[in-house]
């Protein structure tokens, strides 16, 4: 067994730290519809790209990352939802919310996709990606099954192309060094 993590982010379209807050505080009306109950958090900077969402629910979810919260994301924050897990450290599962659509992508083993039944999922190349403004020649590179061992490589890979940084846990020492770093501000509600 090795790594299963889910990471959320929602595209930064200049938003103010007065955005966030107001988002997040109609998202608090309408989060009991999740399993959600432990606090929600943002982490927010005018530089990042992709802004980290992390609750420690929503944290373990790997292919089952619930499309209606990464649906409700994209529409309180009027915006693109990148979500990505990566199950046992061998399978990596994409979810994106683009123009209203959620679209679900699978980059494993062909063995894998078939023995474990992850059919729903496209194996097909992200193209929705491109459309999210990601490089679709560092994309092509990074979403390669048959070129990493170790499917976190690939996440390392995509935080790195997203300009964002993933959050594991709430009190993750390593986001602490980048928040320093960076004057990157959480924003939080329970």
């Amino acid at each position: 067994m090795g790594t299963t993590r889910s990471f959320y982010f929602i595209k930064n379209r200049n938003f103010s730290k007065k955005d966030i807050t107001e988002a997040l505080n109609h998202f608090k009306s309408v989060k009991e519809e999740f399993v959600m109950q432990e606090k929600l958090q943002i982490y927010y900077h005018e530089a990042l790209k992709w802004l980290p969402v992390f609750s420690e629910d929503l944290a373990w979810q790997a292919e089952e990352m619930p499309e209606e919260f990464i649906e409700r994301l994209g529409k309180e924050f009027c915006t693109e939802v990148i979500a990505l897990s990566v199950m046992d450290s061998d399978v990596t599962f994409l979810k994106t919310y683009e123009n209203g659509m959620i679209q679900k992508f699978i980059c494993a083993d062909e063995f894998i996709v078939n023995e474990f039944g992850f059919e729903d999922y496209s194996t097909k190349f992200p193209v929705v990606l491109d459309k999210m403004g990601l490089n679709p020649f560092h994309v092509r590179k990074i979403w390669n099954p048959e070129k990493y061992f170790d499917e976190v490589d690939l996440l390392y890979d995509m935080f790195g192309l997203m300009e964002t940084f993933p959050v594991f846990e709430e009190d993750d020492e390593s986001v602490r060094g980048i928040v320093k770093e960076r004057d990157i501000e959480i924003i939080e509600i329970y």
